[in-house]
């Protein structure tokens, strides 16, 4: 999937089928992205394709602004609005934050992370790291709020900034690099190359990680 949208070369209209096929086609069909709704009240592949092309242009995976330096570019301002044209993907009541999030992360894994309910929210933001999550808000002067809102998901892409610069062992990305591309679902992807770069990966494995390994704990 990184392969039919993050990694290719040159974004133009030929590089729609494979992302139709590999990314779209995947999302929808194993990951179920539009559900509730019936696709056919949702996006087309083609006006995705093109809008985060289009929209997202500065934000791509071969530009210069990453999840370690998303805070510190500033770019909260210009990605609202960018994100904002994608509020109607799916006729959600709120904001479409899982559906945008996922199409985002396989166009740069280095700035968007993945986000769901089930996962991210109730087991990680809501029940493990709460009081992170809301001490960020309170740090940046941000209104904490749970509902669906593009504000929702551009505070959390900074919170994963956040984090991710935080974490100042300078071995970070290097050893997650190295885990990484000896999982089996990596091997031949050339993840040992690009994994440093992977930061929204990294903190998706990592936040999901340790609200796992604390929940064992407390088992133990």
């Amino acid at each position: 999937m990184y392969k039919a949208f993050a990694l290719i070369t040159d974004p133009s209209n030929a590089d729609y089928p494979r992302f139709k096929r590999d990314v779209y086609g995947i999302l929808k069909s194993y990951w179920q992205v539009f559900r509730p709704h019936d696709v056919a009240e949702c996006w087309p592949p083609d006006k995705i394709f093109h809008t985060i092309l289009r929209e997202f242009s500065e934000f791509a995976w071969h530009g210069p602004v990453t999840l370690a330096n998303f805070l510190n570019h500033d770019q909260q301002p210009l990605l609202h609005p960018r994100l904002s044209k994608m509020k109607t993907l799916k006729p959600n009541k709120g904001y479409p934050i899982m559906a945008v999030s996922k199409f985002l992360h396989f166009y740069n894994p280095g700035l968007f992370p993945i986000y769901d309910d089930a996962v991210i929210w109730r087991r990680v933001l809501e029940k493990r790291f709460n009081r992170d999550f809301r001490r960020f808000h309170a740090e940046r002067s941000l209104r904490y709020e749970t509902d669906d809102t593009v504000e929702w998901l551009v505070n959390y892409i900074s919170f994963a900034s956040w984090m991710l610069s935080s974490a100042a062992h300078p071995e970070f990305m290097r050893v997650f690099a190295e885990w990484l591309s000896v999982q089996p679902e990596c091997q031949g992807v050339g993840c040992k190359l690009i994994g440093t770069r992977l930061y929204a990966m990294a903190f998706e494995y990592t936040i999901i990680g340790a609200a796992a390994a604390e929940k064992k704990a407390e088992r133990d």
